[in-house]
């Protein structure tokens, strides 16, 4: 009867670890899809300029806080081919780029 109770638990423990790992890449893959689907609301930059023309001196500037210091940063990681750039200094997303 100690091998059968031990066969149920090791079988529950299983089904339970196939819905945890289950329910864990749901998440994984709802936050990739909510990453690309944010990405794809940022303008691009054809579309930036258009909206916030460019600042006297010819640069790129945050239509938040006037900044010229822009960073990019990778949509996955820091190699990733999709960019979207942020002003340093008030952290405002201004537009997107993707590498080819």
């Amino acid at each position: 009867i100690i091998l059968f109770i031990m066969a149920l638990l090791v079988l529950l423990f299983s089904i339970n670890f196939i819905w945890f790992v289950g329910f864990g890449f749901f998440l994984y893959v709802a936050g990739y899809i909510n990453k690309i689907v944010r990405y794809r609301k940022i303008s691009e930059l054809s579309e930036y300029n258009i909206n916030h023309p460019i600042n006297s001196f010819s640069e790129i500037s945050c239509y938040n806080c006037n900044s010229t210091q822009i960073i990019n940063k990778g949509l996955f990681t820091v190699n990733s081919k999709y960019r979207y750039y942020v002003c340093s200094q008030c952290g405002t997303t201004l537009y997107r780029f993707k590498v080819i």
